[in-house]
């Protein structure tokens, strides 16, 4: 009896979810990608209100950099502050990669997503790229957000079997070699540079200050270490006010090489700027440097450490 009572639960169990069509229905990725689609037109037009609706009252949420997020009220606020952060404007995309039934009103979604045109301190940012899970609550005829988890580390869901799990871990592997970085890693570096080298020529010391991590170095000869974002400001601001009327006629970097070692990246190259003081004359500047870059959250890189020394004349 107790054996039969066993197997009539079990029997009852998977009734229920058998007999749950919102679940089996082809249609349901459909449904879900639709309050996808929601979030998205809600992020582009830069309504927080409407992204929080498609929160359960007590949801949470929890972005790249940890940040826990709980309650609808909450998720309002955080959306409203990215969005004066430097997000307003721009645009969003979300997509479904894997969607699991884990009862009879609520499913797991797996997906990727992606942000483009966002402009942070006036500095146009590279394309954010990333995973996410959540998981959703029918709620009458549509879907509520009851928990959602955003990471950078990964760009896409791949399984063991899958090629790009094999070339990515070729890229990495150590052995004395090079670590290879991915295709986007080098691209958003090289963003990042070409950002220095125009900042540089305009002595835009905001834009320079916004390159750097918040507890970067520079070293320089015969000074003492600049250690902080701040203090890195002020002693920009303070070349900025001693150049007076000097013009940055020309301005290079060339870097020899990068090597990627976890969350970091490591170039030697060379830096020369020619300049033009208030009597006409042109004098040129060349210098050795070494930095540290240090991958954020976001998938983009920033300057953590930069030692510089004198180059001879070419």
């Amino acid at each position: 009896m107790r054996r039969f009572s066993h197997l009539l639960l079990c029997f009852m169990c998977c009734a229920v979810f058998q007999g749950a069509p919102s679940l089996e229905s082809k249609s349901l990725e459909a449904d879900l990608q639709v309050l996808l689609n929601q979030f998205t037109s809600a992020w582009d037009r830069s309504d927080a209100a409407a992204i929080a609706t498609l929160f359960e009252g007590n949801a949470d949420l929890v972005i790249p950099d940890g940040l826990l997020i709980e309650g609808h009220d909450s998720i309002r606020q955080f959306y409203a502050s990215v969005f004066e952060r430097g997000y307003r404007g721009s645009r969003g995309t979300a997509r479904i990669k894997l969607v699991r039934p884990i009862g009879p009103e609520m499913v797991l979604v797996d997906g990727v997503w992606r942000i483009d045109g966002a402009v942070i301190a006036g500095q146009p940012e590279a394309p954010e790229v990333g995973v996410f899970n959540l998981v959703a609550r029918r709620r009458g005829q549509k879907w509520a957000i009851c928990s959602l988890r955003e990471q950078t580390s990964a760009h896409d869901l791949v399984r063991p079997d899958d090629p790009r799990s094999t070339e990515d871990a070729q890229q990495t592997k150590g052995g004395g070699s090079e670590p290879a970085g991915t295709s986007s890693d080098r691209a958003r570096i090289q963003e990042m540079e070409q950002k220095d080298v125009a900042a540089s020529k305009t002595n835009d010391v905001e834009a320079l200050v916004s390159l750097w991590t918040d507890d970067g170095v520079l070293l320089q000869p015969g000074l003492a270490p600049v250690v902080g974002k701040e203090a890195i400001r002020t002693l920009l601001l303070q070349q900025q006010q001693q150049a007076g009327r000097v013009e940055t006629t020309s301005y290079e970097e060339k870097w020899n090489e990068i090597r990627f070692a976890g969350a970091y990246a490591f170039e030697w190259g060379r830096i020369a700027a020619n300049l033009k003081l208030p009597d006409g004359r042109e004098v040129q500047q060349d210098a050795n440097a070494i930095r540290i870059l240090e991958k954020q959250p976001d998938g983009s890189w920033r300057v953590a450490r930069v030692a510089i020394t004198p180059a001879s004349r070419r």
